[in-house]
Formats: structure tokens, C-alpha cells, sequence
């Protein structure tokens, strides 16, 4: 070294990069989430995806606080934004289609149901539909078919055990059509369905 040189000072610490700065963001969002503290939750992700827009995390949670506020413009955005990222948020989709349906954009509702529908065959709703749309073709054996399934994944599935044994019954299968409408009543015994059951029921003794 020269004579008076002054030795070379520590380098700094490099700056957090934009990524790590969204990441940190992100976590501090994550917790505050689970102090209960919403709002400054949504702060800390509206600032993880400024400094990383392509944070499909940090879109979905922003379009899930939307869907709580049942602000359905943000919830679209958002949403839109995370699946567009990561195109295996398929659990987006159900509330993406009500957030559009609530928006009264039914183009968009019916697009959102048909991507869910396509990425969850087998949830009970989507079984539940079809066996509607069977039934109301006069197709009893389809209807039986997906409604049963329905009901074997969400067994308290009160309307799905209702129209399975309505299909039972027109296909007069007696005893399995009895069973089905008495287990709708006990699931709901109040149910919009329950007067036409107890009609029924007695013509199956």
C-alpha cells in the first residue's frame, strides 16, 4: 500500500433486490394475516406486488381480501392477474364466477364456471349440475349416476340427496328413492324441498 493510502472501506451490503424486498413484503403480509390484522395485511401484499408484480401469491390473497369485501371489481382484477401467473389457481375460479355474477357480467361467470368445472370434475357441485341437467332432459339414469356421486363426496349434500331420489323414484326404484327423500328430510327438514318429499314418501310404502 502507498504511503497515507487510507484503507479500502467495507463494502456495503448489497440492497435487497425488488424480488427479495416483494418476498419480505409478502411474509410480513402472511402475518399480520394471522394477527388478524386485515387491513395491514392487504397494505404489505398491495406493496409485494408493486415491487414484484409477478407474485401470483400475492394476487390471490389480494383477490381472496377482495372476495371478503365482496368487492367484486378487485376481486376480478386480481384474480385475474394470479391465474393469468399461475394457471393452476383453479381455486380461484368458483369465486371468480360469483365475483362476476355479483358484477352482473354473466359472459364472465359463465366462462369462470366452465374453467372450474374443468378443473374440478369430480366437486360435488359440479356433480350436482350435471345430474340437474340430466334430470331435467328426462335422462334419470345420467341424473342417478352424478347425483350419486355427489352425495357419496359431500354425503349432507341435502339438495343433491333430495334429486337423487327424486331420479330414483322415476325410475321406480322404491326402496333407494325412500330412502334418499327420508334422508332429506332429516338433513333438512325445513328444505323448500321437504312438502313435495312428504308427498312422495307415502307412495312408496
Amino acid at each position: 500500500a502507498q504511503p497515507g493510502a487510507k484503507p479500502a472501506a467495507p463494502a456495503a451490503p448489497a440492497a435487497p433486490s425488488a424480488n427479495e424486498e416483494a418476498v419480505l413484503a409478502f411474509n410480513a403480509g402472511v402475518e399480520a394475516m394471522q394477527g388478524g390484522n386485515k387491513d395491514a395485511a392487504e397494505a404489505k401484499f398491495k406493496e409485494a406486488v408493486a415491487k414484484n408484480p409477478d407474485l401470483p401469491n400475492g394476487w390471490q390473497v389480494l383477490a381472496q381480501l377482495a372476495y371478503e369485501k365482496k368487492d367484486w371489481e378487485h376481486v376480478l382484477e386480481y384474480g385475474q392477474k394470479a391465474t393469468d401467473l399461475d394457471p393452476s389457481m383453479t381455486n380461484l375460479y368458483a369465486m371468480m364466477a360469483e365475483a362476476a355474477r355479483q358484477a352482473g357480467d354473466k359472459k364472465g361467470a359463465a366462462e369462470w364456471t366452465a374453467r372450474y368445472a374443468e378443473a374440478n370434475p369430480d366437486s360435488p357441485e359440479i356433480l350436482f349440475n350435471k345430474g340437474i341437467d340430466a334430470y331435467n332432459k328426462g335422462k334419470m339414469k345420467d341424473a342417478e349416476a352424478s347425483l350419486t356421486k355427489a352425495v357419496a363426496v359431500k354425503p349432507d349434500f341435502a339438495n343433491a340427496v333430495f334429486w337423487l331420489g327424486m331420479a330414483e323414484f322415476n325410475q321406480n326404484k322404491k326402496t333407494e328413492a325412500k330412502e334418499h327423500l327420508s334422508k332429506y328430510l332429516e338433513l333438512d327438514p325445513n328444505g323448500k324441498e321437504a312438502g313435495t318429499a312428504k308427498e312422495i314418501l307415502p307412495l312408496l310404502e
